[in-house]
């Protein structure tokens, strides 16, 4: 029932609508075309050929789980950890196919290269982002819109990867800001399972710091019931209006720099300072669920 709510709510809040072809494209975009290729061969070779029989289920099992994706409007990483065992039936079948004349071997890797390495900017962050930006342009290739709120031409999974360092210290600046008490005894609670990891990046265990929770998606169900005895919650993210309810003090007390090439919702996130709380703190926190 909750995985239920949860898939619910990231349709309606998170989630853009991706069709058949935008998974395609995504796919296309991410593997590349020798990639497709080389896995579609590898389905073959699991599906169609007496030599892959042995293996057969695991052809049936891509195939059943690519169908599946396609209707369920998945985004097209989610079928990344399919495609390591269909190149490797798709190098068995390239192996097998292919004459063992010299020259045609090497063409083929050079062939291979020439299609890699002209993606490796947009698979890896190799260049500053306005370079890979610049550089897809070039390429007449865009990332598929997988969220509602990211709308920048950067490939999401490098914006996903920027300004955590920042984070990190914004954070550690609010903790050494404390008074030593409420620095050794309040929680951390994020809004997104990244940034409880940026909270917990500034934990020294000498100190007794508690872990960060987060109420993200099916994490809060799996985050430390915070102290019910502190004073102070710090919260990393939402809005002040959504605290003044349950504390009795709420402290703007800084915030994450600004990101221009970033996911927005990770750009200039509020640093919060709570104190008295009007229930205890794992009793709100309970209370709390974010689907975004």
């Amino acid at each position: 029932m909750q995985e239920d709510e949860l898939l619910r709510n990231g349709r309606l809040q998170k989630n853009a609508e991706i069709t058949p072809a935008m998974l395609l494209s995504g796919l296309l975009l991410e593997q590349g075309p020798l990639g497709l290729l080389l896995a579609a061969a590898g389905a073959f070779h699991l599906l169609a050929r007496r030599e892959g029989r042995e293996a057969r289920w695991l052809g049936v099992a891509m195939v059943l789980v690519l169908v599946a994706l396609s209707l369920a409007g998945g985004k097209p990483y989610y079928l990344g950890p399919a495609f390591p065992p269909l190149f490797a039936a798709g190098a068995v079948l390239a192996e097998a196919l292919l004459p063992a004349w010299r020259p045609l071997r090497v063409a083929a890797v050079a062939l291979t290269a020439g299609l890699v390495l002209p993606a490796a900017p947009i698979a890896i962050p190799l260049l500053e982002p306005s370079t890979t930006v610049a550089w897809m342009e070039r390429l007449g290739v865009a990332p598929v819109r997988t969220e509602r709120a990211f709308t920048q031409p950067l490939p999401q999974h490098q914006a996903d990867q920027l300004g955590w360092p920042g984070q990190v210290a914004a954070v550690r600046a609010v903790v050494e800001g404390l008074p030593p008490g409420e620095r050794a005894t309040s929680p951390w609670i994020s809004h997104h399972q990244l940034r409880a990891v940026a909270a917990a990046r500034t934990r020294d265990p000498r100190r007794g710091r508690r872990a960060s929770a987060r109420d993200h998606n099916p994490h809060r169900r799996q985050s430390p019931l915070v102290d019910l005895t502190a004073l102070v919650a710090r919260r990393l993210g939402g809005r002040r209006e959504d605290y003044a309810s349950d504390f009795g003090e709420v402290e703007l007390a800084g915030r994450t720099p600004a990101l221009p090439d970033g996911m927005p919702y990770e750009s200039a996130v509020p640093v919060y300072v709570l104190r008295g709380p009007r229930a205890p703190v794992a009793e709100l926190f309970k209370a709390s669920k974010n689907y975004q």
